[in-house]
């Protein structure tokens, strides 16, 4: 986390796809959040505990739980999970008439087409990401903790 940059920033290294090792931006709203868990981090280092599953991945699915706690820690009600809260980003870029494209570079998908698919970058510059972000999705102000 590159909290206290410019631009404040996640990096995310998922190795399954190009798309998937990314910069991003943190929306404004939930910088409190990742500011709460940096100054009370977890032993392994990562936003969440984690570790290796039963099949022997090693991350994603085990976030469940630790995702939750961190929920439960900051109130937010049952309900919620991580999958909710993409979700509601991807459908909150939608209704404010965000490309499919830069939908697609924020949540690290990978783009189909030839021409986007194959030529374009995979990556937004976090200026324009941070553009993208604070325009299309309003979320409720978190206070500091």
């Amino acid at each position: 986390m590159f909290l206290d940059a410019a631009i404040p920033y996640l990096v995310f290294h998922d190795h399954r796809t190009e798309a998937g090792r990314r910069r991003l931006p943190i929306h404004p709203a939930i910088l409190p959040i990742l500011r709460y868990r940096h100054k009370h981090p977890v032993e392994d280092g990562y936003l969440f505990r984690g570790g290796k599953n039963k099949i022997g991945d090693k991350r994603s699915p085990r976030l469940a739980r630790p995702f939750r706690e961190l929920l439960n820690e900051l109130q937010i009600p049952a309900g919620y999970g991580f999958h909710s809260f993409r979700r509601t980003f991807v459908d909150l870029l939608a209704t404010a008439n965000a490309s499919e494209l830069h939908a697609a570079k924020l949540v690290g998908h990978t783009i189909k087409t030839l021409t986007y698919g194959l030529y374009a970058s995979n990556r937004l510059p976090l200026d324009h990401a941070r553009r993208i972000m604070t325009e299309c999705v309003n979320y409720p102000t978190v206070p500091e903790f």
